[in-house]
């Protein structure tokens, strides 16, 4: 009989043929949708705050105490401890770097630090000194703890007062 494929061309062909007849009658048993477009109810009735710019600071304040995020439990000191070190905290003006950021590298974090008379971004940690000799005594998220000349004082990466 001629009509039994006996190669894989043959059985390819008449398998596509077979299904593309399928696909074909099942398009056209499906109904068409009376219109094509759908309005969604209005559930959510969240709304974007609008901003005042001249009281940002008051609407900052209120979106930290709200804490929509979480409550967010900084790395670092305590209050107490940040409280003590403010106290001691310096106006640092006779340092020779900048402080450019911190990297956590395999458990390691290193601070990086530009020197004044240097192009190059280097990166510092415990034990090596600063280029001007000061030795880093804590790494955080966006500050390091350094002493100087017997002086400890807290440089932090943002200057934000809080």
């Amino acid at each position: 009989m001629k009509l039994i494929p006996r190669t894989n061309k043959q059985v390819f062909l008449v398998l596509t043929l077979f299904t593309g007849l399928n696909a074909g009658v099942m398009y056209q048993l499906i109904p068409q949708p009376d219109h094509l477009t759908t309005t969604q109810e209005k559930t959510d009735t969240w709304q974007v705050a609008q901003l005042n710019k001249e009281n940002v600071q008051a609407q900052y304040n209120q979106l930290r105490q709200l804490q929509p995020w979480g409550k967010e439990e900084p790395e670092g000191p305590t209050k107490e401890e940040l409280a003590a070190m403010t106290t001691e905290k310096q106006v640092v003006n006779d340092i020779k770097w900048q402080f450019m950021g911190v990297v956590k590298e395999g458990g390691k974090k290193f601070i990086l630090v530009q020197a004044e008379n240097d192009t190059k971004v280097k990166r510092y940690t415990f034990g090596k000194p600063l280029p001007d000799n000061s030795e880093i005594l804590a790494i955080y998220d966006y500050r390091v703890e350094v002493r100087k000349n017997g002086k400890k004082s807290v440089i932090e990466l943002f200057n934000i007062e809080k």
